[in-house]
């Protein structure tokens, strides 16, 4: 019966998901979408798959293949925010599905899923960040795998966003220091076959991440670098520590910490969020008073970003 009401819900969300989606869209109309929507659509129809690629490279300023690809699928099927609006309900069908099988508290739920899709984060996902919101994706399909196949989803989840990269860490934290999960060859394996997977990742993709690297650690006024980052990074792991009362929530946020050292805690905040409530739901089972007050924090710092929406066409202001 449980299984039941989650796929009702989950759908309803997702539906409810979608019609928003379609109607908010068009509001965003400068900021990252002005790139966005040039990419989907001058980058096609080129005489080669090689100039689409560069022309996609130049738009966006990336060379990450799978968000190119996709989009290559499927813009001549569908409008750039039909087919946003599609990913957004995916995800967030997804997420109901992966909350209820892990929430125990379920006369709350409800509360938890309206404060969560309308606090800032998950907006800045659903409207700004693109190529982050198709991994996203991938990253909750492998939630639903096992094996192999949920391997292949996070690479797919890398590929896609390369700063996803800091999640797959933490995940892999998490697998090898959980009790009782696997035995200790198991994890021997598990650490070099992460390893060659990374490290063939990276062989590939060295030019794209040494250049983003070096660009954002030159913008140390404009992304707060350092230990100003580090600390405004911690205070999502002290929050989680305080709900939690497992070291290992600490261990597993720990490249999300080195993360926003190197690249600034602009782009490594939104993962804070995710992790902390991913943490609550899976260590608690719940989201407890202190998560609430995070979750309605968020929530209203959103209006600040809708109201920048409507008046300017996009929730992020240049300083």
């Amino acid at each position: 019966m449980k299984v039941q009401k989650s796929n009702i819900n989950a759908i309803l969300y997702a539906l409810i998901t979608f019609v928003m989606s379609l109607l908010l869209a068009p509001l965003f109309i400068n900021g990252d979408q002005v790139s966005y929507h040039a990419f989907y659509n001058n980058c096609f129809d080129l005489v080669s798959l090689s100039q689409e690629f560069k022309c996609y490279n130049s738009t966006l300023g990336t060379q990450e293949p799978i968000y190119f690809l996709v989009i290559k699928i499927f813009h001549t099927f569908f409008d750039k925010n039909f087919l946003m609006s599609i990913f957004n309900s995916i995800i967030v069908f997804l997420f109901v599905k992966i909350v209820y099988k892990f929430y125990i508290r379920t006369i709350l739920i409800h509360l938890f899923f309206i404060l969560f899709f309308l606090n800032y984060y998950v907006v800045v996902l659903f409207f700004s960040a693109e190529r982050l919101k198709l991994s996203v994706l991938f990253l909750l399909i492998s939630l639903l795998l096992i094996g192999l196949k949920s391997v292949f989803s996070k690479v797919l989840m890398i590929l896609t966003h390369m700063q996803m990269i800091f999640i797959f860490f933490v995940d892999f934290i998490h697998g090898f220091f959980e009790k009782n999960n696997k035995k200790l060859w198991v994890k021997f394996v598990t650490v070099i076959g992460g390893s060659i997977l990374l490290g063939i990742i990276y062989y590939y993709m060295r030019d794209h991440i040494d250049r983003k690297v070096i660009g954002y650690s030159n913008r140390t006024a404009e992304s707060d670098l350092g230990l100003i980052s580090l600390l405004k990074s911690s205070i999502f792991v002290l929050l989680t520590y305080v709900s939690v009362q497992k070291n290992i929530v600490i261990l597993m946020q720990i490249p999300l910490l080195i993360g926003s050292y190197i690249l600034g805690s602009g782009r490594m905040l939104i993962m804070s969020f995710f992790v902390y409530i991913a943490c609550l739901i899976y260590f608690k089972g719940k989201v407890d008073f202190l998560g609430y007050i995070v979750l309605f924090y968020f929530a209203f710092k959103s209006i600040e970003f809708w109201q920048n929406v409507i008046k300017y066409g996009t929730g992020f202001l240049e300083v």
